[in-house]
């Protein structure tokens, strides 16, 4: 028997069927089976994962936005007094928003590292179960955490939600008062 593995599974069906009829034309096989509907399904269900992982991912950031504004509003409720003297005394907006957007800013980063570390230990408490099953490790050959790029645009995306959420904040107190 031959096992075949694919590094993409996205060209899955015509790598299959290109195989098959290269191997059928050989005197000593006797048959080959693979599920053309099992591949198609587990395309199927793959692109489903992405697409629900992609409409999680922007519902996180969008309550992330949120969550990240109505902290910077609190800030800015508790130093409404000296805002009120900056705007006084001529400050340039610019003044006023830029130690609140340095505080979203820096909590956009932190939160996605904390993301990052938690997404990690569930990655190595995965990874050590794999460890342990044969089984697991036949269906998944390599198990690899994500890639550098990957983590610095979650922490680029972070800190851009960060920014977004506080600036948001900001001109809307600026706004009421």
């Amino acid at each position: 028997s031959v096992n075949v593995t694919l590094d993409n599974p996205t060209r899955a069906d015509k790598l299959f069927e290109e195989v098959s009829e290269r191997l059928a034309s050989s005197s000593s096989i006797e048959s080959i089976r693979y599920s053309r509907s099992g591949v198609r399904q587990l395309k199927r269900i793959l692109r489903m994962v992405e697409f629900g992982g992609g409409i999680g991912m922007i519902f996180l950031l969008v309550i992330t936005g949120f969550i990240i504004a109505n902290t910077i509003k609190l800030a800015l409720y508790n130093h409404r007094m000296e805002i009120e003297i900056m705007e006084l005394v001529g400050s340039r907006r610019g003044a006023i928003y830029a130690p609140y957007m340095l505080e979203g800013l820096g909590q956009g980063i932190v939160g996605a590292a904390v993301g990052i570390g938690i997404v990690f230990s569930v990655f190595l408490l995965i990874n050590s179960t794999m460890a342990k099953s044969e089984f697991l490790q036949m269906l998944f050959s390599s198990f690899q955490f994500l890639p550098v790029t990957v983590l610095l645009s979650i922490v680029v995306a972070g800190a851009v939600v960060g920014m977004s959420g506080s600036f948001l904040a900001v001109r809307k107190f600026l706004a009421e008062q």
